[in-house]
């Protein structure tokens, strides 16, 4: 599949030159330099006047006294003639947050195709007969960031209307489509147990987190009602959550005492409360798949006399069944909508043993990925991939690279249009349901959110007052903004686009 490619224009025209120079603040200096040239045809250039007005009122927006000029990085362009609308530091090196999941899906959807599904092969050893396989049942992962309970229900309760009902040696789980690491390499190995934060596994079950549910009891002084799922069974609830009032705050964490693994609870909740879901991730995927695949293998009528262990399926296994996921157009716009970076890095592996031959390594998919923005005519400078997600604050992305795919991506209608869906709509849903409030830009931007600490972004596609459509790409490091804050100037400045765009 060969990347989309336009031919390039003509510079830029002296008169507009001449027109930029007019308002010359720091955030435009850059706008319209000599060497600049837009990416698209020039046969529709702004009116100078109009630019230099959304120029300002976009400086404007931008501007907070939370966080300094220098900080900020800016690029628009026009999607209709590849004109550079507004600039502010766009070479600067800056971390990106999860706007640089814009990267892995982009490489994604380019190299396996948004019809690529995910697979989990079952197979077995020995021979089968009467419905009783004579040696071991293989379970092995290829990299599924979306199998859920409900899909192991599926390939179990399949392989029992296969006829197998009894495995007379052991369920072996295989993950080794996968290298062993169950996390980026620059991430801090101290982390949390925050979903957000869950381990990667090639074989991982329910984003390899449990949910627990908890109710209050059905009167006061009564403990709280507390159930996990998935409940791989080898978690102790240590409940000490009590219902009345006044209420406080509910939590559940995960401990490991004398070796037995246990699900914390405390706080207090009053009779009649609504149910509350702490999603928790667990320090081993591979442990929480062979449980729970060997659990519904059970429910099912599947009896394996050997328990679960983790191994490697071996080439002379006889292929049972394969189970497919979702296509991944669909999967990226989970990872988009709601920024799920176990998503991200469980796509960039897949995608690096897809590529290079397993396992699925971190360097085998960053190279990749530097590959493909190259490839994609992406400036590289400024750019440092540590991980797929963007969880990493040792990752370096730039304003204009990112705009620059924005624009490659969107021209492309073999994978763009899959791209755009995967993206939030701006007060309709995923990380953008609340924001854009009292802007009037409803259904009129799709993009991508980013936040760390001190660190805002946003990067994506807005409507113009005409019906024009603009790529942009806007990001605050080191600032002392809250998150309303940062938040409420980015919103401000994709209202203006929408508003004001030339």
């Amino acid at each position: 599949m060969s990347l989309g490619s336009r031919i390039a224009p003509p510079r830029i025209t002296l008169p507009l030159l001449a027109a930029a120079a007019l308002f010359t603040p720091a955030w435009s200096s850059a706008l319209l330099a000599a060497d600049q040239a837009p990416l698209g045809d020039q046969a529709r250039l702004a009116d100078p006047s109009r630019l230099v007005g959304f120029q300002k009122a976009v400086g404007s927006a931008l501007k907070q006294s939370c966080a300094r000029t220098e900080n900020t990085s800016a690029s628009i362009v026009s999607m209709d003639t590849g004109q550079i609308l507004f600039e502010l530091n766009p070479t600067t090196p800056r971390t990106p947050a999860s706007i640089q999941k814009l990267v892995i899906s982009s490489a994604a959807l380019h190299h396996l195709g948004p019809a690529f599904r995910f697979r989990t092969r079952i197979s077995h050893s020995g021979e089968r007969n009467n419905g009783v396989v004579n040696g071991n049942i293989y379970v092995k992962g290829m990299g599924d960031p979306k199998l859920t309970p409900e899909q192991v229900w599926i390939i179990t309760d399949t392989i029992h209307r296969m006829g197998v009902t009894q495995v007379t040696g052991k369920l072996v789980v295989d993950q080794s489509y996968f290298d062993g690491a169950k996390a980026a390499p620059d991430w801090e190995q101290d982390r949390s147990q925050r979903a957000y934060d869950a381990g990667l596994s090639a074989l991982s079950v329910n984003y390899n987190t449990i949910a627990v549910r908890i109710f209050p009891g059905a009167a006061r002084s009564q403990p709280l009602a507390v159930s996990l799922f998935p409940d791989p069974g080898y978690f102790k609830i240590v409940n000490k959550g009590t219902t009345g009032k006044p209420r406080r705050n509910v939590a559940a964490s995960r401990v490991n005492n004398n070796e037995v693994d246990a699900i914390f609870i405390s706080g207090r909740m009053a009779p009649g409360d609504r149910e509350k879901t702490i999603y928790i991730n667990v320090e081993d995927p591979v442990r929480l798949a062979g449980q729970v695949f060997l659990e519904y293998f059970a429910r099912a009528g599947v009896t394996i006399n050997g328990g679960w262990e983790e191994g490697v399926e071996p080439g002379s296994a006889s292929l049972l069944y394969e189970h497919k996921s979702e296509p991944l157009a669909l999967v990226v716009r989970g990872l988009n909508k709601y920024s799920n970076n176990f998503t991200a890095e469980q796509i960039a592996k897949t995608m690096a043993a897809q590529l290079e031959g397993p396992p699925g390594t971190h360097e085998k998919a960053l190279r990749i990925l530097m590959g493909f923005l190259e490839e994609s005519g992406i400036p590289l400078d400024g750019i440092h991939l540590t991980d797929a997600s963007g969880l990493s604050r040792q990752n370096t992305l730039t304003a204009t690279a990112i705009t620059r795919l924005l624009f490659k991506m969107g021209n492309r209608f073999d994978i763009g249009p899959d791209l755009v869906a995967a993206l939030g709509i701006m007060g309709v849903d995923g990380s953008l349901k609340t924001r854009g409030n009292g802007y009037h830009i409803l259904y009129a931007v799709r993009a991508k959110t980013g936040s760390l600490n001190g660190i805002a972004s946003l990067a994506g596609y807005s409507a113009g007052p005409d019906g024009s459509l603009h790529a942009f790409t806007f990001i605050i490091n080191d600032s002392r903004c809250s998150f309303e804050q940062a938040a409420g100037a980015l919103d401000h400045a994709v209202a203006t686009i929408r508003q004001r765009a030339p």
